[in-house]
């Protein structure tokens, strides 16, 4: 299956995520793997579509592949390429706390491997691979919430909750601010809850949406928790080091 995206298309990621669902909803995966792919070549997506801007008319390209039991990714884009060697860390003390630079982080860790390429033509080319497992899983979900819906805003005292349902990426920036707001900005709310219970997977986008709102909250005398994470969502904020710096139950 090859797709593909023009340089700046951000609109266009709705179709790639579809057609990259639907290709791995055929494949034997449990959720937390299914989802663990799903972000990996997400954040391999969007780097290409905001980063790899060449000429208007060539388009980034995403191919995806079953070869000798594994899946393989490949996203090529034509912008001005970048050294992966020189990527800061992510987890080091002085970057921990910023809301960027994790997409790369994700891709290694959720994927058996990644090779990063860049053809003598220019851009860059990123190839993702993850073995498929031999016997088929039990009890698999298929991902649900594939048409991201507003946050639900609940006030019970001194705890205003945030119920997500649905993927929670990079397309859920206004709707998360907005609620975000509307608990920040009520004077009976010292505990913010975020409520992950029916959420498929997160990316690198939403890690940086929770770290600006807990710098937020702490602004104005405000705790955030996190809570109800299914196992592909805490296996993002494991990698993140989410566990050092909110309170997760």
């Amino acid at each position: 299956m090859k797709l593909t995206l023009r340089p700046g298309e951000e609109q266009g990621l709705a179709r790639i995520q579809r057609e990259l669902r639907t290709f791995l909803a055929a494949l034997p995966l449990a959720e937390v793997e299914r989802s663990a792919v799903h972000v990996a070549v997400l954040e391999a997506v969007v780097n290409a579509v905001r980063h790899g801007r060449g000429d208007e008319e060539q388009a980034a390209t995403l191919d995806l592949d079953v070869v000798a039991g594994r899946i393989v990714a490949t996203v090529t884009d034509h912008g001005p390429g970048f050294d992966p060697a020189s990527c800061p860390d992510p987890l080091a003390a002085e970057r921990i706390r910023l809301p960027h630079g994790r997409g790369v982080l994700l891709m290694r860790a959720l994927m058996d491997d990644v090779d990063f390429a860049f053809p003598p033509g220019g851009g860059t080319r990123v190839t993702l691979r993850r073995t498929i497992p031999s016997s088929a899983p039990t009890g698999a979900q298929q991902h649900k919430g594939a048409t991201l819906m507003r946050p639900i805003v609940k006030v019970d005292g001194g705890t205003g909750k945030m119920i997500l349902i649905g993927q929670f990426d990079f397309n859920l920036h206004r709707e998360f601010r907005q609620a975000s707001q509307e608990l920040l900005d009520n004077p009976e709310v010292k505990l913010i809850e975020i409520d992950f219970d029916q959420v498929p997977f997160l990316d690198s986008s939403a890690l940086g949406m929770l770290l600006l709102l807990k710098e937020r909250a702490a602004g104005q005398k405000k705790s955030l928790e996190l809570c109800n994470c299914r196992e592909a969502v805490q296996q993002v904020f494991e990698i993140a080091a989410f566990n050092k710096m909110f309170t997760i139950r």
